[in-house]
C-alpha cells in the first residue's frame, strides 16, 4: 500500500494514509443531513468524547472539536486550536509547503514560513491520551540566520448557541438553543463551561491546558461567533535551534479524572505507545491485498472512532453505531454483538468491554420495571436513563429487545484471546438471555418456533396495534421490512402462570429462528470450552429447530426460506424474496440440493445487482433502493448471506466478494465514510456515516471469505 492517498482540495493536494477517510472539514453551528447525521467526519480515539477535523483551508487549525453532550453531537467552535504567529512584530497567518497527514492514531500539518531573512518549518500533532485528554504538539524549527523573536498565539471561534434534537425531534429552524456558557483563563488553563443539553444535573467542561503561560489579547462577539485571541509567553528562536509547545484539550463530565502531565519523558511514552497500539491494530491485516487493506484499515478508524468510554450509564467501554447521529451514540444489542464479532480480529479487549456493556443491563429477577422479563437484554443503552427508570434521556429504549447474537459474539472472542475467566463471567448471562426467549418469545405454533414480540412497556399499547406491531418491527432490526407492514400481522399476549409476560406476532420468522439456531449451536460450543456436560436438552432443540426450519420454512416452488403464519406453517411467498432468507446457508442447516438451487438462482434481477444482496430482491415489488430496509444494502446481511454461500460454493462467493471489494475501494468512495447501507443500483453510501457495523463485518468478510 502506498505510504499516503491524495485527493483534490481547494487548497491544491491533501495527503491521508491508513484511515482513508477524509477528516478535513471547517464545521458549522449546524451540520446535519440525512436524519440529522453531522455532515463531517469527526477524528477520535480512546473512547475520547469528544472529535476534531483537519482545516480545509491553509491554516494550522485543527478544527471544531465536536463533542458528545450526553446523547447529542455538537460542533462547539470552527476551531480551538488555530495558531498564528508574530514574528519580529510582524502578524504570520499564511504558509508555504503546507501538506497533512493522518496515521497510526494522529493527525499532523506540515508548513513552512518563509521569507528572504528566515525560514522557519512547523510541525502540529494532535493525538488522543486517554478518553479525557487530546495532546497538542507544536514544533518549531529556525534556518534563520538571526535570533527570532517570536509570539505563538491562538484564535479561539466558539458557537454560542447550537441547534439539537430535542425528544420531539429537530427544533424550529429558527429556535437555537444555549450550550456555551462561560469561560475564563487562570495562568495557563482556559476553561470552557457548558449547559447540557439534556439532564442539567450534569456537568460538561472543556479545559485547554497550556505548559506556557497564556495572555489574553483579545475577545469579542459576532452573530453567533465568540472570538478569543491570546497568546504564549514570547520565544527566543535561534538560529538552526527547535522548540516545542504542548498543550492539552481535555473533554469531561463532573469531573476531571486524569491529572495533565508536561514531562517530556511521559509524553514521548505516550506517543511511542500510540504508535504500537495502532500498528498492533494493523498488523492482522499487513498481508491483505492492497484493496482489502485499505477498507480494513477504513473500518479499523471508523471503529475506533465510535469507541466511547465509560461515562454517565455506561459502565463499560462500548463502541456506538456512529458518533455522527444522534440517535446512534448508544449500545443497541445486536449492533453490539456483530460489531465485537469484528473488533474479536484486531482488539479483543474492546470486544469483550462492549458485551460486557450490553449485559449491565440485562434484566434480572427483582427488576422493579419488569421482572418477567428477567434474561432480557434492552434493545439499546445511553447515557441517560428513560423516564420509566427515573431519567430524562429520550433514545433509551425497552419496548423490545434485538435478535440473539450474543453467544455468537462471545463465542468468536473467546476464540480469539482465549479467556476463560471472562467466558465462566458471562456464560450464565448467555443462558439466562438464551432462556428468555424461549419463556417470552415461544411461538404459539406448533412445532417449535420462535416469534418476534414486544415488551409489556407503557408505549406498546393493547390498545393501539401500531405500537406494538412497531416494536415487533424494531427487534428484529429490519424496521420497515415488508413482512413488518403492519396491516398484514396480528399480535396475541403470551402468558405464563396464567399472567401475561409479553406481546407476540403470528409470524415465525426465519431470521429469528436461524439466529435461535445459531446462539444454541454457540452455547453448546461454549459449554464444551468449559467442561460443562448438561447440553443434552439444548443439542435436542437445535436438531428439532433445524428440522422445522427445513421443512416448514422451505418452499419447493421457489427454492427459497420464507417466514411463516404460526396457523398455516405455509412459506409466506407473497411477500417476495429478502435477503435474510440467506441465513439457513450462513448456518450450515440447508441440505446441499437446496442450497445448489438457491445459488444457481442468483442473477441480476433478485440478488446480484450491482451493489450485491439488496434487502429485498430487485424484482420484489417492493422493492425501493433507497428505503432502509425496503432494498439498500446493509453490510450485516451482506456477510451473512456471502458467507452462508461461501458455505457451499467457495468460487462464486470469492467471485461476488471481489466484485465488493472493488466498489468499495473505487473512486466513487475514496475518502469516503463508510456508510450504514448502500445503493444496490448506483451503488452509493446512504444513510448515516461512519458506521460501526459495515466496519466490523467487512473486516469480517475480508478475513473469512478467501
Amino acid at each position: 500500500m502506498q505510504d499516503k492517498f491524495y485527493f483534490e482540495s481547494n487548497i491544491n493536494r491533501f495527503s491521508t494514509a491508513d484511515s482513508e477517510i477524509n477528516y478535513q472539514q471547517v464545521p458549522f453551528d449546524i451540520e446535519y443531513n440525512y436524519k440529522l447525521t453531522n455532515k463531517s467526519n469527526p477524528f477520535s480515539d480512546c473512547g475520547a468524547w469528544f472529535g476534531y477535523y483537519i482545516s480545509n483551508k491553509r491554516n494550522l487549525s485543527f478544527t471544531g472539536p465536536m463533542v458528545i453532550s450526553q446523547e447529542i453531537p455538537i460542533n462547539i467552535a470552527h476551531s480551538l486550536s488555530n495558531i498564528y504567529f508574530v514574528i519580529n512584530n510582524k502578524v504570520i497567518k499564511t504558509f508555504t509547503d503546507y501538506r497533512v497527514e493522518e496515521k497510526n492514531g494522529y493527525l499532523q500539518i506540515y508548513a513552512s514560513i518563509k521569507n528572504k531573512k528566515y525560514k522557519i518549518d512547523i510541525t502540529k500533532k494532535i493525538y488522543f491520551i486517554n478518553h479525557e485528554d487530546a495532546l497538542i504538539e507544536l514544533d518549531l524549527k529556525s534556518n534563520s540566520k538571526e535570533k527570532l523573536e517570536i509570539k505563538v498565539c491562538n484564535k479561539i471561534e466558539l458557537y454560542k448557541k447550537v441547534k439539537y434534537k430535542s425528544s420531539n425531534g429537530l427544533n424550529d429552524e429558527n429556535d437555537w438553543v444555549n450550550y456555551y456558557d462561560s469561560y475564563k483563563i487562570e495562568n495557563k488553563k482556559l476553561v470552557i463551561k457548558f449547559d447540557p443539553l439534556i439532564n442539567k444535573q450534569e456537568k460538561e467542561t472543556f479545559e485547554i491546558n497550556h505548559s506556557n503561560k497564556i495572555i489574553l489579547l483579545n475577545e469579542s462577539e459576532k452573530d453567533n461567533i465568540k472570538t478569543i485571541d491570546y497568546s504564549f509567553e514570547q520565544l527566543n528562536l535561534e538560529h538552526k535551534t527547535n522548540t516545542k509547545i504542548n498543550w492539552f484539550h481535555s473533554f469531561y463530565f463532573n469531573r476531571k479524572k486524569f491529572k495533565i502531565n508536561f514531562d517530556d519523558n511521559e509524553i514521548t511514552s505516550n506517543f511511542l505507545l500510540l504508535n504500537k497500539r495502532w500498528q498492533d491494530y494493523k498488523k492482522p491485516f499487513k498481508n491483505l491485498d492492497e484493496k482489502s487493506k485499505l477498507i480494513a484499515y477504513k473500518s479499523i478508524y471508523t471503529l475506533i472512532g465510535n469507541w466511547l468510554a465509560p461515562n454517565g450509564k455506561f459502565k463499560h467501554d462500548t463502541v456506538v453505531p456512529s458518533i455522527t447521529y444522534t440517535d446512534f451514540i448508544g449500545a443497541y444489542a445486536w449492533d453490539v454483538f456483530k460489531i465485537s464479532y469484528g473488533l474479536s480480529y484486531f482488539n479483543t479487549e474492546l470486544a469483550k468491554a462492549c458485551i460486557n456493556s450490553m449485559f449491565d443491563y440485562q434484566i434480572k429477577k427483582n427488576d422493579l420495571l419488569r421482572p418477567w422479563d428477567y434474561g432480557m437484554i434492552p434493545d439499546c443503552i445511553f447515557y441517560n436513563y428513560s423516564s420509566d427508570r427515573g431519567g430524562c434521556g429520550f433514545n433509551w429504549n425497552e419496548r423490545n429487545t434485538k435478535p440473539p447474537l450474543a453467544s455468537w459474539s462471545v463465542l468468536k472472542v473467546f476464540e480469539k484471546d482465549k479467556d476463560i475467566e471472562w467466558l465462566k463471567k458471562i456464560y450464565p448471562k448467555l443462558i439466562d438471555f438464551q432462556q428468555w426467549w424461549m419463556h417470552n418469545r415461544k411461538s404459539q405454533s406448533q412445532p417449535f418456533f420462535l416469534s418476534y414480540g414486544a415488551t409489556l412497556d407503557k408505549r406498546n399499547s393493547v390498545n393501539d396495534k401500531k405500537t406494538i406491531i412497531e416494536a415487533i418491527s424494531w427487534e428484529s432490526g429490519m424496521d420497515n421490512a415488508p413482512r413488518f407492514d403492519w396491516d398484514r400481522m396480528t399480535t396475541f399476549t403470551n402468558y405464563k402462570e396464567n399472567l401475561p409476560i409479553a406481546y407476540v406476532c403470528d409470524q415465525n420468522s426465519i431470521c429469528l429462528n436461524s439466529f435461535y439456531y445459531l446462539e444454541l449451536i454457540s452455547l453448546l460450543k461454549i459449554e464444551k470450552y468449559l467442561n460443562l456436560n448438561d447440553f443434552t436438552k439444548k443439542a435436542n432443540l437445535s436438531l428439532q429447530l433445524k428440522n422445522n426450519i427445513n421443512q416448514y420454512m422451505w418452499s419447493n416452488e421457489e427454492n427459497f426460506y420464507y417466514d411463516i403464519k404460526f396457523d398455516k406453517l405455509l412459506p409466506l411467498t407473497e411477500y417476495g424474496k429478502s435477503v435474510e432468507q440467506f441465513l439457513p446457508l450462513y448456518i450450515k442447516i440447508t441440505p446441499n440440493n437446496n442450497a445448489s438451487k438457491i445459488i444457481k438462482s442468483l442473477n441480476k434481477t433478485n440478488f446480484l445487482t450491482p451493489f450485491p444482496f439488496p434487502t429485498v430482491s430487485f424484482d420484489n415489488q417492493r422493492f425501493d433502493p433507497v428505503d432502509y430496509w425496503r432494498g439498500p444494502v446493509w453490510i450485516s446481511f451482506l456477510y451473512f448471506a456471502l458467507k452462508g454461500i461461501y458455505n457451499y460454493d467457495k468460487t462464486k462467493a470469492l467471485k461476488i466478494k471481489n466484485s465488493i471489494i472493488n466498489t468499495l475501494s473505487s473512486k466513487e468512495h475514496l475518502n469516503k465514510p463508510l456508510r450504514e447501507n448502500y445503493h444496490p443500483i448506483n451503488k452509493k453510501g446512504l444513510s448515516t456515516t461512519n458506521f460501526s457495523w459495515t466496519s466490523s463485518l467487512l473486516i469480517s468478510l475480508i478475513k473469512e471469505i478467501k
